[in-house]
């Protein structure tokens, strides 16, 4: 059970890793200054958050469906 849901993170993980590439190349994510310590830091803007939020519930309800199917609960 527990490298099932291990399985299921690190997928996720690499997912939205990916997903926050594809928003940075689409422009949705910008890099907007360079803080004093010379690091880049990234900001979401309003489309890229929209889309944020429509694709992480999509993939909470396919994640609990999923576990649901599993169990065998949902017919």
């Amino acid at each position: 059970m527990s490298k099932s849901i291990m399985a299921t993170l690190g997928n996720l993980a690499i997912f939205l890793i990916v997903l926050l590439l594809i928003l940075h190349i689409t422009g949705y994510v910008e890099v907007r200054a360079k803080t004093t310590e010379g690091f880049y830091y990234e900001e979401i803007t309003r489309g890229g958050k929209v889309a944020l939020i429509v694709l992480g519930s999509v993939i909470v309800a396919c994640i609990i469906f999923g576990t649901i199917n599993q169990r065998g609960l949902w017919r």
